[in-house]
């Protein structure tokens, strides 16, 4: 079983994958030869819930289009926004961090302020 961090790590090579090569996530998985279950569980919410999250996610971009991110950036804001929403066991502030430090290892330095202050501010109105 994968810590938490590789776990998410892993989810994002897969959402990845799913976004530019359009495929499932047991493809996506099978290509990296994951069988971690919380990476499952990410893979599988995050794909159900996809059109809740980026409904979410869309209000706070302030003059952005989620279209026009990055899929690196969005996959990473998937993520994110899921953990808050709906991981119980995972701190809000956690979720933060960790997607910033995937931000800071597969994204640019302009990303890293972009997607800590949409997830802070998802938050703030979740509480």
């Amino acid at each position: 079983m994968l810590q938490r961090r590789a776990a998410r790590e892993t989810a994002l090579k897969c959402l990845y994958q799913m976004e530019v090569g359009g495929i499932s996530a047991e493809e996506a998985m099978e290509n990296l030869g994951v069988r971690d279950p919380y990476v499952t569980r990410l893979l599988t919410k995050i794909t159900e819930r996809r059109e809740e999250l980026d409904e979410r996610i869309r209000p706070l971009l302030k003059g952005w289009k989620l279209e026009r991110l990055t899929y690196l950036d969005r996959a990473i804001l998937r993520i994110g926004t899921y953990e808050i929403l709906f991981e119980e066991e995972v701190p809000d502030a956690v979720a933060i961090d960790e997607a910033v430090e995937l931000t800071k290892k597969y994204s640019d330095d302009r990303s890293r302020p972009f997607i800590n202050g949409i997830l802070s501010q998802l938050m703030k109105e979740k509480k």
